[in-house]
């Protein structure tokens, strides 16, 4: 984890520092696990990790630049998610994948009445986003920012409540929803 990394992680965990978290699931990948270590690390928790929370294997397109070209490329197997991404993962694999470990995370933190923590990738939270809002860009947030996904008169709300550099959030908006899932 470089510098940047690291003073995202402790932002989170001292964020997160007065929330009594259930559990927290992340991602094996390497800056996922070392967040979700110093998160844990301040709580005296171990966190879990779960392959399944891997990000979308875009195959060839991994490290590409993001430029026009690139772009609409990679708009072709997101218009026919069926369709694996050469040397990579069909959306919809990749939706099998992360749709059912939102939902268990929601339903774990109502059951046990407190947060449980999901510490992934820009593309679960894009499908995160997708599922409980109907549009994957409604909860974007910078690498570091956090969505919440909580039950609220029955239905499933998601919003990015810390967004690095805006100081709109506070820990008050954390607190607001504890029963609910956070992603980061």
């Amino acid at each position: 984890m470089d510098a940047a990394g690291y003073r995202d992680a402790n932002k989170l965990a001292a964020l997160f520092e007065p929330i009594d978290l259930a559990y927290i699931f992340t991602s094996p990948k390497k800056r996922a696990f070392d967040t979700a270590k110093i998160i844990a690390g301040r709580k005296d928790m171990e966190p879990l990790t779960n392959e399944g929370l891997l990000p979308w294997d875009i195959g060839d397109f991994g490290g590409k630049e993001k430029n026009d070209e690139n772009v609409q490329e990679i708009q072709r197997y997101i218009c026919d998610p069926t369709i694996p991404v050469p040397d990579g993962e069909a959306l919809d694999r990749f939706r099998g994948r992360i749709h059912p470990l939102v939902l268990d995370a929601v339903r774990m933190a109502e059951h046990i009445g407190k947060p449980v923590m999901i510490v992934g990738h820009s593309s679960v939270i894009h499908e995160a986003s997708s599922l409980i809002v109907g549009d994957h860009m409604a909860c974007k947030v910078k690498p570091g920012g956090v969505v919440a996904i909580y039950a609220e008169g029955g239905f499933l709300h998601a919003c990015p409540i810390f967004k690095q550099d805006e100081s709109s959030t506070t820990q008050n908006t954390l607190g607001m929803q504890p029963h609910g899932t956070t992603i980061s």
